[in-house]
């Protein structure tokens, strides 16, 4: 007997010699595989959490070979009654049952396998996955587990909180766009730009055109909406990620002559939204009208202001736009036209022109025009206005007066006229022999120029000094109006004498 457990004895310690001399297999020490909070381990892991799903990076911080048998995600709603849940000492999942109790907590965690039997070789790796249908303003618990050829390991739990919807909503903005014919039916366009998650598919939306007959009355709704950014005509996420979308709609409405419609959209959440813009639809045609009847300028000059209407359906737009004018009744684009064509081309843009170079007491026919972009350069034309251009000033030198050996009074007489005189001048010339006609300009008078004193009687007066004794000298008066236009009057001659 004695013998016998002797043996046994020897045998077991054989045993255990034979065991603790075995190596160990291959692989790294667990407690690198610890994720850190400080990115010293060998997994980094990161949540960014958004309204009603979270973004989560998982990256390789080693540069050196890891063999992984499973990489877990873990995340769940964090406990009321617990304000820093411990980590659990085993992955729940791998039992089936997906319950973890933590202390007086229990919770159901949600898991995510990321790695399965694979070879890590070196930095850069990762991972990334999207988290979706949780509960906004909400914070949530995570971790990893990762499992080696020597068993599995747990990390340290972190934390993120999802937005609220009123972080994810505020920035929505719904405009109103164009409407237009389309297979002869109205159609109405609006356009959202939002958080794009809003307008989850799969959690509903509404994209739509409310409408009536006033401003006051939009009590008809069309939500029969199709998306036209982006084309595949489906919500999507932006292309490289981010969380806004642009998107436009239109929606189809019964056929109608005119009414005001308005964009809004009602989100993934319910919250509605409404364009600060109301525009008006109409089948009318586009019209060229006058702002304001033409104002004239002067003798030869005339402003004229005009406009383009257009509230139609179709979406129409402008080749040129301006003024024709002739002396003649019904003035066309055959006739005197005007256009700038670097102007905006845009509807209900008022614009101006300040037509000079007119005969003066002339009538003139003018008409407000447009011309259409389309293949036959369709052209609309306003109500045509008669206007008269104004007499010229009359200017009249009478004879100098007051003449001496080297001296003259020169008057001026200004005819009525209800334009500003800004400037008034005498202008004069020696006679040089007897074939001189005694044409005189400014050119030919040369420095012979001065001003003249006004008089409430509309005349303007000068002294003219320093002449000749027998010499013949020829003179005539000169005004400029506010608006740029002058006059000339007609001309006298004079010779000086001793008395």
């Amino acid at each position: 007997m004695k013998k016998s457990i002797l043996y046994f004895a020897v045998l077991l310690g054989a045993i255990c010699l034979a065991l603790a001399s075995c190596k160990k297999p291959e692989g790294d020490d667990l407690d690198d595989l610890v994720l850190s909070n400080d990115t010293v381990g060998m997994f980094h892991l990161g949540a960014v959490g958004n309204v009603d799903y979270a973004d989560f990076t998982i990256s390789y911080a080693l540069a050196k070979e890891a063999q992984i048998e499973k990489l877990e995600l873990h995340w769940f709603e964090k406990p009321l009654d617990s304000l820093a849940p411990d980590t659990p000492e085993v992955p729940v999942d791998s039992t089936g049952t997906g319950d973890t109790v933590v202390g007086r907590a229990s919770y159901q965690d949600a898991v995510q396998v990321l790695v399965e039997k694979e070879t890590i070789l070196e930095t850069g790796w990762a991972r990334h996955y999207q988290a979706l249908g949780l509960k906004p303003g909400t914070t949530y618990c995570y971790f990893l587990v990762v499992e080696d050829l020597l068993g599995h390991k747990t990390s340290d739990t972190l934390e993120f909180t999802t937005t609220t919807i009123a972080d994810a909503t505020m920035f929505t903005k719904v405009t109103t766009d164009s409407a237009r014919l389309v297979a002869s039916q109205p159609c109405f366009y609006g356009s959202v730009n939002t958080h794009w998650r809003a307008l989850d598919e799969t959690k509903g939306f509404v994209l739509g055109i409310r409408y009536g007959l006033t401003l006051d009355t939009l009590d008809q709704v069309l939500t029969n909406f199709v998306i036209d950014v982006p084309a595949s005509g489906t919500i999507t996420q932006p292309a490289g990620g981010g969380d806004r979308i642009d998107c436009v709609f239109h929606c189809a409405a019964p056929v109608m002559d005119s009414c005001w419609y308005q964009a809004f959209v009602v989100d993934s959440w319910g919250n509605e939204f409404f364009a600060d813009t109301i525009l008006q639809y109409s089948t009318e045609a586009p019209k060229a009208v006058w702002v304001k009847n033409p104002q004239i300028g002067g003798s030869t000059q005339v402003t004229l202001n005009g406009n383009s209407d257009y509230k139609g359906g179709e979406d129409v737009s402008m080749k040129k736009r301006g003024f024709c004018w002739a002396k003649h009744p019904n003035a066309t684009l055959s006739d005197s036209v005007w256009y700038d064509p670097a102007q905006p081309l845009e509807w209900l843009k008022k614009y101006e022109y300040h037509l000079t170079g007119l005969d003066p007491a002339t009538n003139y026919y003018c008409k407000v025009f447009l011309v259409l972009d389309d293949a036959d350069s369709t052209t609309y034309y306003s109500e045509e206005k008669m206007f008269t251009t104004l007499s010229p000033v009359e200017l009249t030198m009478r004879d100098p007066s007051n003449i001496t050996a080297h001296t003259a009074d020169l008057t001026a007489v200004v005819g009525a006229t209800d334009l500003q005189v800004e400037e008034r001048m005498f202008l004069w010339r020696k006679i040089n022999g007897p074939t001189d006609t005694g044409v005189l300009t400014f050119a030919n008078a040369g420095e012979n120029v001065m001003g003249g004193q006004p008089h409430e009687d509309g005349t303007f007066t000068a002294t003219l000094e320093g002449l000749e004794v027998k010499q013949e000298y020829v003179v005539g008066a000169y005004i400029k109006l506010k608006n740029g236009e002058e006059s000339f009057s007609n001309t006298k001659r004079f010779t000086p004498e001793e008395k």
